[in-house]
């Protein structure tokens, strides 16, 4: 499926001006980007599109230790990509209210942040936790909606947990403050928003908009 370069979302970095058409992601449309934008258009690693679905076929690319194999592949916040050929790795994080790419050394592709949305009890020390990526896991651990979990990708299992409290560094997730990143300075008592602290401001976000980082 296509949409027009003039209706892409503004989170995506790339120019208003090109191809009439370009390549949605195949799921998580909203905070998402295919991974064809991110090689002909971010990356430059293409200079079409057939270039970069000759890469694909040629499994050079991999996503989270998973090698991709469509150009409408969804990437987002915190995925870890791997161009094998070139042995280089990138984060993938907002930036300035866009969806950017930083290169960072192999060690740090192997763990992403997810942040718990909700958990369902199944019965006496049995939980469901579901993540921002839509991964869900059954563990005995009581973990806290909010919170963020590392998530060890080559084991596929939960490292540590980040909680979200006074003086957890995080990021905006949406809104106009999309990308920014702070402190939080204090929070809520009703537990559904937080000031958060920047050098030259403090920002009140619904606790929705933020994931914890550190």
């Amino acid at each position: 499926m296509h949409l027009k370069r003039n209706k892409v979302p503004r989170r995506w970095a790339i120019p208003r001006k090109g191809t009439k058409f370009v390549v949605q992601p195949n799921d998580n449309r909203k905070n998402g980007i295919s991974i064809l934008i991110v090689m002909r258009d971010m990356l430059k690693i293409a200079k079409t599109r057939k270039e970069a679905k000759a890469i694909i076929h040629n499994k050079d690319i991999l996503v989270n230790n998973k090698t991709v194999t469509d150009e409408k592949f969804s990437v987002s916040l915190f995925d870890k990509i791997n161009l094998k050929s070139s042995k280089k790795f990138y984060n993938v994080l907002y930036g300035k209210r866009k969806i950017i790419l930083k290169e960072i050394p192999e060690s740090e592709a192997k763990s992403k942040i997810l942040k718990i949305v909700n958990k369902t009890i199944l019965g006496k020390d049995k939980f469901q936790i579901n993540l921002s990526d839509g991964r869900n896991f059954l563990t005995k651990e009581k973990y806290s909606v909010g919170d963020s979990i590392t998530f060890e990708i080559n084991e596929n299992k939960i490292g540590k947990t980040i909680p979200i409290k006074k003086g957890s560094e995080v990021i905006i997730i949406s809104g106009k403050h999309l990308g920014k990143i702070g402190k939080i300075h204090d929070m809520d008592e009703d537990g559904k928003s937080a000031i958060v602290e920047q050098e030259d401001s403090k920002i009140n976000i619904n606790l929705k908009n933020l994931i914890v980082t550190k």
